[in-house]
């Protein structure tokens, strides 16, 4: 848990107004468009990789969310978020060696923080399918901008998980974040954003491959892997917020029209795993507030 950092989440909403104004300036996705996504909101997203055998691969993408504690006042606990699928092999079984590249919050430059495999991660409580993982995580020493809960649908809209607010519709623009380190022998981090549009905004059943059967939005998006646990924002008519989690590797097995779209997974399922994780954060520390008097 960490203090809250009230500059920093003020600079994210004046940079998701920004983005705003600048997706009016917009008639299809540009360079343009890129630009004007402020580095506070960039600096979201992560990248999970493995090194094994003295070679690194990426696995896919993550990003971090800020739930505020209802029990101490000005503090808040941060949370890594990804899909599931990713912390896990072609045959099921959790990766070892994994790591997060972060950005050094001192040099700039890319760094590995190692991570837990998948049996340390939260998954979601009330739907054993969800594809999502969450880790608590600090890292003072980062340079990282957790998205708050309040950009999520279900904390703005009070949305049922697989339902998507009336303000948005197909046809609306959306972009995603990833992250890279590029350069040698000294790489840098590389935050990437990636525009789209809402092609599905309805929930329909689709399968992820190695997740199995998934309610989920579809966006114009390309299917790569490494996409995977990207974090997904969309333009609700007055304001970009968080509604999703890329699910590159979706299928339908219904309609073969949904072929080079990718799925996304509700922020209601991600709202639901963080603030449980927090309420179970919140009892331990009460608990152990208790004891101590």
């Amino acid at each position: 848990m960490r203090s809250l950092e009230k500059q920093s989440s003020a600079a994210i909403l004046r940079g998701v107004a920004a983005m705003v104004i600048a997706a009016a300036m917009m008639s299809s996705p540009s360079r343009a468009g890129a630009q004007a996504i402020p580095a506070q909101t960039l600096r979201s997203a992560a990248a999970i990789v493995t090194n094994q055998g003295g070679q690194r691969t990426m696995l896919g993408s993550a990003f971090f969310v800020e739930v505020p504690s209802k029990l101490f006042a000005g503090s808040s606990f941060v949370y890594l978020v990804t899909a599931r699928h990713v912390l896990l092999d072609a045959a099921g079984a959790p990766v070892e060696k994994l790591q997060v590249v972060l950005e050094d919050a001192k040099t700039g430059a890319s760094r590995e923080d190692p991570l837990p495999d998948e049996r340390h991660w939260l998954l979601d409580l009330k739907h054993d399918s969800a594809d999502i993982a969450v880790l608590p995580y600090g890292a003072p020493t980062a340079n990282i901008a957790p998205i708050p809960l309040s950009m999520l649908f279900a904390e703005l809209n009070q949305a049922k998980v697989g339902e998507m607010p009336d303000s948005v519709e197909a046809g609306a623009s959306c972009f995603y974040l990833t992250a890279a380190a590029l350069g040698e022998p000294k790489s840098r981090f590389v935050p990437l954003a990636r525009f789209c549009r809402v092609s599905v905004a309805d929930a329909a059943e689709a399968t992820v491959t190695g997740a199995g059967s998934q309610a989920l939005y579809f966006v114009d998006a390309p299917g790569a892997p490494q996409f995977s646990g990207a974090p997904v924002f969309a333009h609700t008519g007055d304001s970009y917020v968080l509604f999703g989690m890329m699910e590159p590797r979706a299928r339908s097995d219904v309609d073969a029209a949904l072929i080079g779209l990718a799925g996304v997974m509700p922020a209601s399922y991600i709202a639901e795993t963080v603030e449980a994780l927090a309420e179970a954060q919140e009892r331990k520390a009460r608990s152990k507030s208790t004891i101590g008097h």
